[in-house]
């Protein structure tokens, strides 16, 4: 039994030295036969705080096995089951144990099988988790390593702009400002009745023109020549209508660019970096290594699930 604690000495090199001899300790009342002291002293190691899992392993094992030899097999199982929990694969040696502490062993096993394979299977979420996680860690860090070398140039441009073209209509002084969205719709708003205004001027004189022989023809009560008059003074009106709109805009987008104007407007843009000078370029940045693995947990080997 001597060798179970150096197996286990050598298994856990972090296990401190007086685990290792309460776990000796134990194991001698075991040996002897004494399982009534040897469940004492197994059971008052594990009120520590055990951080190695081999030695952990072996004091359930035979804290179980001296329950068994006790009567009390419910408290075996509860070790056992623990035993389990920490090692599904693990099997007991059957030349160290006789038949009913194997048995109970296999039966607590393969009541727990369902319960097994659900761990198991949130361990694998977890490597999966962490993998995505490792994944995604690498490639930002990778996007930071790039942009630290490869910064990005933004060169400024000052535009200075004239009061005059604030006065001129069809959006040109929103242009001036850099508001092209107003610009584009003062420029089809004013254009729209501008052409509105033309074609209804355009038209109501068309139709007072085609009044005239009509009016020689019949007279005021002619119906024809009543149609022209009616149609030609329809459009007069939308004439009228559509040049005060037009003027409104006019002042509206005249008054919109005073409003928003300045002398000079800074802007900027992005430049490549193949076009900026050699000598004006940054220099390269030397980033630090990043253990991602310390960094998020978990070991090299959860890269395959």
């Amino acid at each position: 039994m001597a060798l179970i604690a150096a197996a286990v000495y050598l298994h856990g090199a972090a296990a401190r030295a007086d685990e290792i001899a309460d776990f000796q300790f134990a194991l001698n009342a075991y040996d002897s036969g004494d399982y009534k002291t040897a469940i004492e002293r197994f059971t008052k190691i594990l009120e520590k705080e055990i951080t190695n899992t081999a030695l952990l392993i072996e004091i359930r094992k035979y804290l179980g096995a001296s329950y068994m030899f006790t009567g009390k097999a419910e408290e075996a199982r509860k070790q056992f089951k623990e035993l389990v929990l920490e090692d599904p694969d693990y099997e007991l040696d059957p030349v160290l144990f006789p038949t009913e502490v194997l048995d109970e062993f296999f039966k607590v096993k393969q009541s727990m099988l369902e319960e097994l394979k659900k761990i198991e299977d949130s361990k694998k979420q977890q490597k999966e988790a962490l993998v995505e996680k490792k994944k995604k860690l690498k490639e930002n860090w990778t996007m930071l390593v790039q942009a630290a070398n490869h910064p990005p140039y933004v060169r400024q441009n000052i535009k200075t702009s004239h009061l005059v073209f604030a006065f001129i209509p069809f959006g040109i002084g929103q242009f001036q400002n850099g508001h092209n969205l107003k610009g584009y719709l003062f420029l089809s708003g004013e254009a729209a009745l501008l052409i509105a205004n033309v074609t209804t001027y355009w038209l109501s004189e068309y139709y007072y023109r085609q009044a005239a022989p009509a009016y020689q023809l019949g007279g005021k009560d002619d119906p024809e020549y009543k149609g022209f008059m009616s149609a030609s003074s329809g459009l007069a009106i939308a004439c009228k209508v559509t040049f005060w709109l037009l003027m409104a805009a006019i002042v509206g987008g005249i008054v919109d660019a005073l409003v928003f104007f300045k002398k000079k407007r800074v802007t900027y843009e992005t430049v490549k970096e193949g076009d900026i000078p050699e000598a004006f370029r940054a220099k390269p940045v030397e980033v630090p290594f990043v253990d991602l693995d310390e960094v998020v947990g978990g070991d090299k080997k959860d890269e395959k699930p």
